[in-house]
């Protein structure tokens, strides 16, 4: 989920306003779209993940994203506690579905946060306190979700998976160690920094991976990140 500073085969689409790009296969309103289509299962089916990032089915709209020059260190991990075909300019990238098809999709301009953020200016707050020098990603899902329910638009393993492979991408791009302290799921920043659980002031985002009874732990948010990284740098080999 979002926060500022200081406060709280797939159908695949790139979006950045007009002034950022300079071609595009079609245009709609004031932004342009990057679009590539191939068929694939249905939400919640299980797919084996790409053995390497040329083969994931959205690496084509991964290379439609505007990814700038500049300084970025860190890339933090959310679901959005939304439907699936819901993007939010909180973040940068986000992965989801529309029209029962798995898209990518950029959100947010990454020279925004390419400096120290401050109130006074225009960024993504997609991590508490982290924002600067920082890009947020996610997996549009988890609306109306508890630890023990994911509610009707749970994350399922591709959508985990194109997110994965999304932050990977972006790791490989800025030169990013896959390390916990250069990318993070919000709720290991939670646990660092002691906002970690379920009120509406707390995150959990990426503590766990699918519904169950047991109660939540700090515990299981830092493991569910570790198994996390291990899949990420999959890609990078």
């Amino acid at each position: 989920m979002d926060e500022p500073d200081g406060a709280q085969a797939s159908s695949v689409t790139a979006v950045m306003p007009a002034s950022r790009l300079g071609t595009a296969a079609s245009s709609r309103g004031s932004g342009l779209f990057f679009v590539a289509r191939a068929g694939r299962p249905r939400p919640g089916a299980q797919v084996p993940a790409a053995l390497h990032l040329s083969d994931h089915p959205l690496t084509q709209a991964f290379a439609a994203f505007d990814l700038p020059d500049g300084r970025i260190d860190k890339v933090y991990l959310h679901w959005s506690a939304g439907p699936y075909d819901r993007p939010s300019s909180a973040y940068h990238f986000v992965v989801g579905f529309r029209t029962g098809l798995l898209f990518a999709e950029q959100t947010h301009d990454v020279r925004e946060n390419m400096r120290q953020v401050t109130p006074d200016v225009a960024y993504a707050a997609h991590t508490r306190g982290r924002n600067s020098y920082a890009i947020g990603v996610s997996a549009l899902s988890m609306l109306d979700a508890t630890p023990h329910d994911f509610g009707p638009a749970p994350l399922t393993p591709e959508l985990l998976d194109a997110l994965l492979a999304m932050t990977a991408f972006i790791c490989r791009r800025y030169g990013i160690t896959v390390h916990p302290q250069n990318v993070l799921t919000h709720a290991e920043c939670a646990v660092v920094e002691n906002y970690f659980g379920l009120l509406p002031q707390q995150r959990w985002d990426l503590s766990r991976l699918d519904p169950a009874a047991e109660p939540l732990t700090e515990a299981e948010a830092l493991d569910t990140g570790e198994a996390l990284r291990r899949r990420i740098s999959a890609y990078l080999r």
